[in-house]
Formats: C-alpha cells, sequence, structure tokens
C-alpha cells in the first residue's frame, strides 16, 4: 500500500513538473508574440506621422505635427526603426545623415536681405559634402549676381526684356530653361500625349461656346495639322461685344480668370524698335490689330470641367 501511495505521488509531481514546463514554454511564446505587435503598432504610428508630414501645404500644426513624429521616431528601438514602412515613410525619412544644415553657408541665413542667395538641395548630397556642394553653388552664383542692379539686369535679359507685364526696357531672351526645368521637361514628354488630348476637349469645349458670341472670333483646327493647343487665343471686336480687349482682360483679372494679352505690347513699339520708319503702325495694320485685341485664355491639361465652364461664363456673361 505504501509503495502503491508513493508511485502515485511520484506520478502527481512528474505530472505537474511537465505541465509546468509546458506553461513556461507557452508563456514565453506569448510573450515573444506581444513584444512584436507591440513593436510592429509603435513602427506604424511613427510610418503613420511620417506620412502626414510628408508633403503637405504648411498649417499652424505643421511644426507640431513634425516634432511628434520626431519625437515618435526618436523614441523606437532600432529594431523598430527598421519596421517602420508607409506609404511614403521609411527608415530613410529620419535614419538618413543629410548633414548639418548651418554648415552650409553663411549667406543662406535669414538676416542677408535683399541680396540673399537661396540654394535649394533636393536631397543629392549626403553628410557634410553638402557643405562644399552647396556653398560651391552659392559662390558661383555670388560672383554672377555681385549687387542687387546686376541681377535685376539679368533678370531682364531673361525673360524678353520685361519689366512687368506691358512694359519692355531692353531686348532680351527666353532664358528659363535651367537644368531643373530640363529634367522635368524630359520626365514630362513620356505624358505629353495624354496632355494634348486634353487639351484638345478643352478648345473643342471653348469653341463650342464661343463660337455664335457676337464679337468674338477665333481660329478653327485646321484640316491636315496637328496642333499641340499650347493656346487658345481669341479677337475681340469691341463694336460687336461691347467691351474692349483691355476691358475684359481686366474682368477676367478681377475674377481670378488669368488670360494673356498675347504679342502686346507689340515688338515694333519697344523702345528699341520704335523709332525705325518700318516699325510705324500704317506699314503692320495687322499686326496692330492682332496685337490690341487677342487674348490668350486659360489652357492646360489639368482644367477641370467646372474651370472651363468659369472661364467661359466670364466672357459671355
Amino acid at each position: 500500500m505504501k509503495k502503491a501511495l508513493a508511485i502515485l505521488l511520484t506520478a502527481v509531481m512528474l505530472l505537474g513538473v511537465l505541465t509546468a514546463c509546458g506553461s513556461k514554454k507557452d508563456d514565453a511564446a506569448d510573450d515573444t508574440q506581444n513584444t512584436e505587435d507591440a513593436d510592429k503598432a509603435a513602427a506604424d504610428n511613427v510610418a503613420a506621422l511620417i506620412d502626414a508630414i510628408y508633403v503637405q501645404e504648411r498649417t499652424d500644426e505643421t511644426d507640431a505635427q513634425c516634432e511628434a513624429a520626431k519625437a515618435a521616431w526618436d523614441a523606437l528601438t532600432d529594431e523598430q526603426k527598421a519596421m517602420v514602412e508607409g506609404e511614403e515613410a521609411s527608415p530613410e525619412y529620419f535614419g538618413l545623415d543629410t548633414g548639418d544644415a548651418s554648415k552650409d553657408d553663411p549667406r543662406n541665413q535669414d538676416d542677408i536681405g535683399e541680396n540673399e542667395l537661396l540654394v535649394v538641395s533636393f536631397g543629392t548630397s549626403y553628410n557634410d559634402s553638402r557643405v562644399a556642394d552647396i556653398k560651391g553653388i552659392e559662390d558661383a552664383l555670388h560672383l554672377v549676381c555681385h549687387d542687387a542692379e546686376t541681377k535685376q539686369r539679368i533678370d531682364y535679359i531673361k525673360n524678353f526684356g520685361f519689366a512687368n507685364e506691358t512694359t519692355v526696357v531692353a531686348p532680351g531672351i527666353n532664358g528659363k530653361m535651367d537644368e531643373v526645368r530640363s529634367a522635368y521637361g524630359l520626365m514630362a514628354l513620356k505624358h505629353v500625349d495624354v496632355a494634348i488630348e486634353s487639351r484638345k476637349r478643352v478648345a473643342r469645349r471653348y469653341r463650342e461656346a464661343l463660337k455664335e458670341v457676337p464679337g468674338i472670333h477665333l481660329f478653327e483646327d485646321k484640316e491636315g495639322v496637328k496642333a499641340n493647343y499650347s493656346y487658345f487665343p481669341i479677337f475681340i471686336d469691341e463694336r460687336m461685344y461691347g467691351m474692349s480687349r483691355d476691358t475684359l482682360y481686366e474682368k477676367m483679372k478681377n475674377a481670378g480668370v488669368y488670360g494673356r494679352r498675347y504679342f502686346y505690347p507689340l515688338i515694333s513699339t519697344f523702345s528699341t524698335y520704335r523709332g525705325l520708319d518700318s516699325a510705324g503702325k500704317d506699314n503692320l495694320p495687322e499686326a496692330y490689330k492682332m496685337a490690341e485685341r487677342g487674348i490668350c485664355l486659360p489652357m492646360h491639361h489639368a482644367l477641370s470641367e467646372d474651370d472651363v465652364e468659369r472661364v467661359i461664363g466670364q466672357i459671355i456673361e
């Protein structure tokens, strides 16, 4: 009897030990899963905060959002940082060392005033290499624009000599195609056919709405010619329309609809040429007529139907 009891007690104790061992293993697995879940939740929270600030219009909350995102990132462990993944968020957002911006160059400060040169880094240089890059660009620009008068002169030259919308002070060129805009242009080439087709729809709607308006004249598409619809000019006959081109232009502008008086002012009226006999109005009657009557309507592939109807409404009302 005692022997049987001893065997029974031994079996119970062994079972308890086995049960206890199994429980510890299960608990460890649960703890690991809980840790992984917590790490993932923390990483996802940071990813959401980064996505919220990645590209946005600046608001009163932007600074606080940026501070919150950075603080949440700093609070993560290295393992958690590696798990950050969102629509735009990644471990590189706060994790890459892009150098100390305060070393860029003393010119890039807030107290330089009207002669300040601002060079923007697009994230192509890292660590302290950006110091040499940014400073080198600013130094080169400073040699070209060493004073405000020189910069103003260069600005005139690169924009056809225009000082404002209607004042031309000197001969100039179309000098706005720098390397950055060239790069964007090359990237956009693959979308150009779609953009032209969208512009064609805008042009078609303008024609449908305006072709019967008295005093409004416009061009039709020519058979055999493939248009790119870069512009949509209309020409105003003041007597028939009841309003001059300039009056319509100002009316549209006051309503937030920005057209353009193209080929205006006429080149022959510029100070460089108007003294020539050939620049006289009697010698260029059609050119003067077009310059005084023409206005290009807003044209862009992203114009919505509501945008187009708003433009049309300003003309026919």
